[in-house]
């Protein structure tokens, strides 16, 4: 049986353009993937409410509280338990923003998307975790 296929016949050189992209998208997902577990995520004392973009609720985390707020679909339950937040009902079709679980750190956030709805928690210091450096005052 004589073949042609040796190892010295394939090295650098014979690399597609698709396999370097794949190989740099690994590398960097893995580099995202290690930074998010290193950069440390400071505690969340305030949850904002907004529907359809406007501000309609502040909440704070420690106290306990259950509030329902009306989205575009109808009523969204949205309950504290003193760590976190997190939405206990809703009458959108698919119940993925009770999925999402609890939110409990600064930049974290749930969405209903049908209807409009997003709790983002924010910081003791009023800062976000998204918010880049060079835009503090």
């Amino acid at each position: 049986m004589s073949s042609d296929f040796t190892y010295a016949r394939w090295g650098i050189r014979h690399l597609r353009i698709g396999d370097i992209v794949v190989a740099l998208f690994l590398l960097v997902g893995a580099c995202v993937w290690i930074a998010m577990g290193v950069v440390p995520h400071e505690a969340g004392s305030v949850a904002v409410v907004e529907v359809s973009g406007i501000k309609v609720a502040e909440l704070k985390l420690h106290q306990e509280n259950y509030l329902t707020i009306k989205g575009k679909l109808g009523p969204v339950l949205i309950g504290i338990d003193g760590s976190g937040v997190r939405i206990l009902d809703s009458r959108c079709p698919n119940k993925l923003c009770k999925k999402m679980g609890v939110a409990t750190k600064a930049g974290e956030w749930i969405a209903c998307v049908p209807n409009e709805l997003v709790i983002r928690i924010k910081g003791d210091s009023g800062i976000d975790a998204i918010t880049p450096s060079s835009m503090i005052p």
